[in-house]
């Protein structure tokens, strides 16, 4: 498993190896294992996980993916929801918002998961206008 740095927060692409692990299991079924990347950059930037394995699961949704959720910001001295998903059954979701907001804060709302104990999030990206 490798994370790879894009270097600055507007790059898109790896730039540069910053942690590894090696690991390996006995085959069997449900194994789950514990890898640990130490990695703290010292400024906002987007980021890379490298996983070098192929195998199946027996699971038909992953338990850890996000199953209810929702994007909320901070307008007006409070949360405001912006965008809600129930029963999601997929990695990777895209939201095109009604309206623009201006807010300097964004946050995901986990509600629950698809069995797992807790909700593993990889990326959030926000894109706005520019002005």
């Amino acid at each position: 498993m490798e994370v790879w740095s894009t270097g600055k927060a507007e790059n898109y692409v790896p730039h540069r190896l910053e942690a590894q692990a090696y690991t390996s299991v006995e085959e069997g079924e449900l194994q789950w294992i514990d890898v640990r990347l130490f990695w703290s950059p010292d400024t906002a930037q987007n980021a890379f996980l490298v996983i070098k394995a192929h195998h199946r699961t027996p699971f038909v949704v992953i338990p850890e993916l996000v199953k209810d959720y929702r994007i909320e910001a901070w307008l007006e001295g409070a949360w405001k929801t912006l965008y809600r998903e129930t029963d999601n059954r997929k990695r990777t979701r895209r939201h095109t918002l009604d309206k623009s907001v201006t807010t300097d804060r964004l946050r995901l709302v986990v509600e629950s998961t698809n069995g797992g104990a807790y909700a593993e999030v990889v990326e959030i990206r926000a894109y706005g206008e520019l002005r």
